[in-house]
């Protein structure tokens, strides 16, 4: 299957071959870095990506980017599919999509390791650049096509839908980055580094509105981790905020040394 890579102004600037039949080493091939194509500046999107395209969601594969743009045609949802062709999100995709939709992007690597790590480092980067994510984190096994081929389009309702898990089906939604950021530092280090964390994470947002949105879904990521009662560690986190403010390099580097993580 051959697809068409576009640039801005919707002319194809080069081509992404995929491999159906699983007769190949490698199931993509891209075109070389041309004059007018360089895949780490370059997004594969199936549709015009505008402001009024409503959320981005941004996927591995070229594949995963197709099935979500047709579902949401049937579907008539708002919904703008992108792929960096991998795992690599380069900052120059990151402005992209920041500036295609005035919704916070939906980021969400395949369902293997290597996806949710690639997830993980997708949210770190856009909250070190001051802009709101969402991270969605899909089963073991399951891309985003598996998911809409098993789910249909009530799947792709899992994209944009947000809200507190229910069902074991509705344990895909999108979560905020605070919220998401703040549960995987509450998993590996102690209380103190994770609010030093997460405060120096809120000071790279110059909106206000964004900062304090990061600031309140992490604390409530840490009371469901039960690192104590939302209004302690409100406090605690405003109190850590003041102090990173203080610091020249506000930044979203917290080591936990006895874990061998830097986050």
């Amino acid at each position: 299957m051959i697809l068409p890579v576009r640039n801005d102004r919707d002319r194809v600037v080069g081509l992404i071959g995929r491999d159906v039949l699983g007769g190949l080493r490698s199931k993509y091939l891209n075109t070389p870095t041309t004059a007018i194509y360089d895949k780490g500046r370059t997004l594969y999107r199936p549709s015009r990506a505008t402001n009024s395209s409503g959320r981005a969601v941004v996927v591995e594969g070229a594949i995963d980017a197709l099935a979500i743009d047709a579902a949401a045609v049937q579907a008539h949802l708002k919904i703008a599919a992108v792929s960096p062709s991998g795992t690599a999100f380069t900052a120059e995709h990151r402005v992209q999509v920041a500036a295609w939709s005035g919704w916070p992007p939906v980021l969400c690597g395949d369902g293997d390791s290597a996806g949710r790590a690639a997830t993980g480092r997708w949210v770190t980067d856009m909250t070190l650049e001051g802009r709101e994510a969402f991270a969605l984190i899909l089963p073991d096994t399951s891309d985003p096509a598996d998911w809409l081929m098993a789910d249909g389009l009530k799947g792709l309702r899992n994209f944009i839908v947000e809200g507190s898990p229910g069902s074991q089906q509705d344990t895909v939604r999108p979560v905020h980055a605070g919220r998401y950021l703040a549960a995987q530092l509450a998993r590996q280090c102690p209380l103190a580094t994770s609010l030093e964390a997460i405060a120096r994470a809120g000071s790279n947002f110059a909106s206000t509105p964004a900062r304090d949105r990061f600031l309140r879904e992490a604390v409530v990521a840490l009371a469901e981790a039960g690192l104590g009662p939302d209004g302690w560690l409100a406090r605690q986190l405003a109190r850590a905020l003041a102090t990173s403010s203080l610091s020249a390099k506000p930044g979203f580097s917290s080591q936990c040394p006895e874990r061998g993580i830097d986050l």
